[in-house]
Formats: C-alpha cells, structure tokens, sequence
C-alpha cells in the first residue's frame, strides 16, 4: 500500500511524500450505545486500515485522491459541509485550527482496506488517520488520546454526529487484534491480550450503515433525557430502583 499511494503522488500531485500514516478500524466486543452513557467499552482494532500521505502544498487549496473512489478533489479550509468524502478533510483542519493549531495546507492521498458503511469506523479511521499524519507534518506533538479526542470533535462539530469517543479511542489508541478496555467516564483505557487459543472472527454482510441520517441521535437523546429525569449525569450512575416511574421509552434507554 505505501508503494501505491506513493506513485500516486508521484502522478497525480508531481510530489513524492516522506512516508504513510495509518489508522485501523475496530469492532466491539461491548459498547453499542456505552460510550456515550459514560460507561465501560471493549473494542478490537482490526488488520483493515486507512492509509495517507501528505506533502505539502504552495497552492491556495489542497488537493486529495480517494484510490477507492478513485476520485481526485480540491478543497479549502472554510468550506461547508457537502456530502463528500472531503469533508472530514476540511472538518480536521477546521477543528485543528479552532484548537489552536497551526498545520500546513497538504496535497493527501488516501487508500483503505476498511469497508465503508460496514459498521467498523471507516470514518474514526479516517480522521485518526490524518490527524497523525499532520501531528507528523507539523510536530504537533500531540498523544494517542488527544488524537482520539480531536477526531470526535470533527464528527461532532463539523460533520454532526454525535458519536461517543469509543471508535476513535480504538483506532488511536488500540493495538490490533487485542481487546481495549475503555472507561469513557475518565478515558482510562487497558490493553489485555485474547485468551489462548480464542480468536475474534468479524463477517461483512454487506449491509450498509451509516450513523448520519439514522437514529443514532434519536437513541443519544433519550439516553440523555432518561438521565435528565433521574436527576443524574448519565445512566451509567443510575440503579434498578431508579427507573421506577420513566415512560416506557426512556426506560428503554436506560
């Protein structure tokens, strides 16, 4: 992969990058709905990865090339939102400069081996992804858990799902093929190796699904409102006896 990404720049950027970053998808073991809540979370970070190279630009937009779309863009820092793979480019910049960073404009190449809409984190991926690969490009210095951190923000504020930090606390910080114990309430996170002799086995049904435009936020909501009607911070606080008396949606929730 470093080798196609590579003569891709070479071709279609006329530039020729220092090297490749990476981010691997995940799949949970427990989490559909924890992380948000506060609660305890176990992902796996799976061989499937996106790839990058970044090089620097002189131009007054950046340009980029998904190998998969096979599709080749320009795009600005201030653009808007459209729909297209691009905007987790612009919404990094974006974040990264409302977070006080200074990072150069880049010509990116990406290439990925995650199936997109297969439910893995395509785009935590993604965005961890490129935020390496610009920690890198402008010494940013940032930590595998800052990274996770800055990569929600980009879902959250410029794409606008409000994920919980789980996929991208995977991607950032988790070691392929062994489970990472993740407490959102403090982002402690453990590693623990897989029993002897067990393995995870992930099957893409080819189903697509996308968070934006599901009921992901629906779901977030009502967590948030059965918290609200409890009177505590997040349902991860409350106990069987605390339910008594929600309607039966929100008790759902809990």
């Amino acid at each position: 992969m470093k080798r196609a990404l590579s003569t891709v720049d070479e071709e279609r950027f006329g530039v020729k990058p220092d090297g490749v970053v990476s981010a691997p998808g995940r799949v949970n073991v427990i989490g559909e709905h924890t992380d948000y809540n506060q609660s305890w979370c176990v992902s796996v970070a799976l061989p499937g990865k996106t790839s990058m190279t970044l090089a620097p630009s002189d131009r007054e937009q950046g340009r980029a090339f998904s190998v998969n779309f096979d599709d080749e863009a320009d795009w600005s820092v201030g653009d808007q939102p459209r729909n297209h793979w691009t905007d987790y480019i612009v919404g990094t910049y974006t974040i990264l400069a409302r977070e006080g960073f200074d990072v150069p404009l880049a010509d990116i190449s990406v290439q990925s081996t995650i199936p997109i809409g297969g439910g893995v984190s395509s785009s935590a991926a993604f965005c961890v992804c490129l935020i390496r690969g610009l920690n890198a490009l402008a010494n940013l210095q940032l930590d595998a858990e800052r990274i996770a951190v800055l990569a929600q923000a980009v879902e959250n504020d410029f794409i606008g799902l409000p994920c919980g930090l789980m996929d991208q606390m995977a991607s950032s910080v988790g070691t392929v093929g062994q489970p990472l114990l993740f407490d959102t309430r403090d982002n402690s996170t453990t590693g623990y190796a897989l029993i002897p002799g067990h393995s995870i086995m992930v099957f893409n049904s080819g189903v697509e699904r996308q968070l934006r435009g599901s009921e992901y936020a629906d779901r977030r909501e009502q967590c948030e409102n059965a918290a609200s009607s409890l009177g505590v911070a997040s349902l991860r606080e409350i106990t069987e006896e605390d339910v008594a008396g929600i309607n039966d949606l929100l008790d759902q929730r809990r």
